[in-house]
């Protein structure tokens, strides 16, 4: 009779304390179905239970499922989108630095006339387009400091629910009692 450690294989990667029967078409649908339980809310431990097997194997499905849903070319499309927000920005900057077109008019002696027209609209477009890339590239690179956020937990016991209802009671009979002397006693 062997026991479940005669049953393991020690390997590198991926794919560390696998059984010897496992094959890849089944490792491939155990990862599958764990990381499907697990984006509809399941926990580590609700997993280990539905599909009969440890918590570190659902451990080990999740991280090989992950890794593998990763994409290989991250890199390539974050330099891609760094490289395309740069051109942007370029743009933006030709805009801001050439803030006026140059117009030339005929004085009314038939001398010809110079005039630079600045449309506020344009460089001011242009800041909101280089603030939206900025706030573009901090996402893509991970820039901006994670939002802090501050939340109170309010315990309410049973003594507090009895004292709360003590004061509803005392407030209704105080109402009864004004509504009793306004109506002069009655």
């Amino acid at each position: 009779m062997s026991t479940r450690r005669d049953q393991l294989v020690l390997r590198t990667g991926p794919h560390t304390h696998r059984a010897k029967g496992d094959s890849d078409a089944q490792r491939s649908a155990e990862r599958a179905r764990a990381y499907e339980l697990r984006l509809v809310g399941r926990t580590i431990r609700q997993i280990a239970d539905d599909m009969e097997c440890s918590r570190t194997k659902v451990h080990d499905l999740l991280r090989e499922e992950i890794k593998l849903r990763e994409d290989p070319l991250i890199d390539q499309v974050r330099q891609f989108e760094l490289d395309r927000l740069d051109g942007y920005q370029q743009a933006c900057m030709y805009v801001l630095d050439n803030p006026g077109t140059p117009v030339i008019a005929i004085a009314p002696d038939g001398t010809p006339v110079t005039h630079v027209i600045v449309d506020d609209r344009k460089i001011l477009g242009a800041i909101d387009r280089l603030i939206k890339i900025s706030e573009s590239r901090r996402k893509l690179l991970g820039v901006d400091a994670p939002v802090k956020m501050h939340v109170d937990v309010v315990e309410t016991t049973q003594q507090d629910m009895e004292l709360q209802e003590m004061v509803r009671e005392a407030q209704a009979r105080a109402a009864a009692a004004a509504d009793k002397i306004r109506n002069g006693g009655a």
